[in-house]
């Protein structure tokens, strides 16, 4: 099993899920040579002329949230830092000045910059204390409880320790969070609430799950997976919260609100986080359970690509690259952007020409000593 651990799980496509959009920054990867009679730009020559990128500018959104959401929906995340600067030297209500903040905490963790992120959440305070309750404020937000602040924003402050490397004090934040949450669901009636409050503590599970991975601690990280597979039958048949807005290109609201994760993707994390403790037994025992509840219906595609996935991370784990690249190689016909799988195909390739270039051995085998 020595070789397996030369492949970490970020070739299995770990248990990690994400926050906000897509990663949206893009950059000029090209630039002109500055006159006709310049040399070409060897790396033109051979890649293709340069992709002109247009970014939406500042000036051509209307200096408000919905400009800041214009902007963000864009990626033009300088952009967002730059109105949201100016939009806080007036005076807001306190729901919109919060989300002013939000979309300038996310353009700061777009554009790297983690510790200015730091400190917009520094300068917000307890996001759980009353000065964020809508009962604070009678006066502007009459009849209205409970918190203004978006779960999402609640999970990403948990989260932003651990981006330096401080794992431990997300480990705090989130159980924090998660106790909230469970607390919150226990006096829950409302369908709706309850839902709601499902998907947030399933988001909570599955972050946890992360950072535990991050820690090495495999153990618990597979024991937080057993609960959220328990639970996932009971999520899924659960009535969606709210039809989808299609208007609506990016939310900076609840990370949870929508559909949940599927008990399939997370009996697949399951298994490949056995994998990575090197207990290939209950990983095979995993993947077989999967594809027994996914059966063989040829025409759910995502779900025979994460079969032949699945059975190709363990194959690697056991050494049979050949045996892994075919089912690797299925994924792709399956699903041609799949990255893990061509990640893994590489590795495949790579440590089957390691072994294919390893001499055969002119000597016979020494016999083990007999002597202790």
């Amino acid at each position: 099993m020595q070789e397996a651990h030369d492949h970490p799980l970020a070739h299995c496509g770990g248990a990690q899920f994400s926050i906000a959009a897509e990663q949206s920054a893009r950059s000029d990867l090209f630039s002109a040579t500055g006159s006709p009679s310049a040399p070409p730009d060897p790396v033109e020559v051979f890649l293709g002329q340069p992709v002109t990128i247009t970014r939406l500018m500042e000036h051509r959104v209307p200096p408000n949230l919905e400009g800041l959401e214009m902007l963000a929906v864009d990626g033009s995340w300088r952009a967002v830092i730059s109105l949201a600067d100016r939009l806080l030297n007036s005076s807001h209500p306190v729901d919109q000045l919060l989300r002013i903040r939000w979309y300038r905490i996310v353009a700061f963790l777009k554009t790297r910059e983690v510790a200015l992120a730091e400190k917009e959440f520094a300068l917000l305070g307890d996001l759980r204390g009353p000065s964020w309750m809508y009962e604070r404020y009678p006066g502007i937000f009459p009849g209205r409880k409970g918190s203004m602040v978006p779960f999402a924003m609640l999970l990403l402050q948990a989260l932003l320790p651990s981006y330096g490397g401080d794992h431990q004090t997300t480990l705090t934040r989130l159980y924090e969070v998660l106790h909230s949450c469970e607390s919150k669901l226990k006096d829950a009636t409302d369908p709706k609430l309850v839902r709601q409050l499902k998907l947030e503590r399933q988001q909570l599970l599955l972050a946890l799950v992360n950072i535990f991975c991050a820690l090495s601690d495999l153990p618990t990280a597979i024991a937080h997976l057993d609960v959220l597979v328990a639970e996932a039958d009971d999520l899924e048949s659960a009535a969606p919260i709210e039809a989808a807005r299609p208007e609506r290109k990016m939310s900076l609201g609840s990370v949870a609100r929508g559909e949940p994760v599927s008990k399939a993707h997370l009996i697949s994390l399951l298994g490949r986080i056995h994998v990575q403790v090197g207990d290939t037994a209950s990983a095979e025992l995993t993947f077989r359970g999967l594809e027994e509840m996914v059966g063989a219906a040829a025409e759910d595609v995502a779900s025979q690509a994460e079969v032949h996935l699945n059975r190709g991370i363990l194959q690697i784990a056991r050494g049979q690259y050949e045996a892994a690249l075919m089912d690797f190689n299925r994924v792709l016909v399956l699903d041609p952007d799949n990255v893990i799988a061509a990640n893994n195909c590489a590795v495949c390739h790579l440590f089957s020409e390691r072994r294919a270039a390893i001499p055969p051995s002119r000597h016979p085998a020494i016999p083990p000593s007999r002597h202790p």
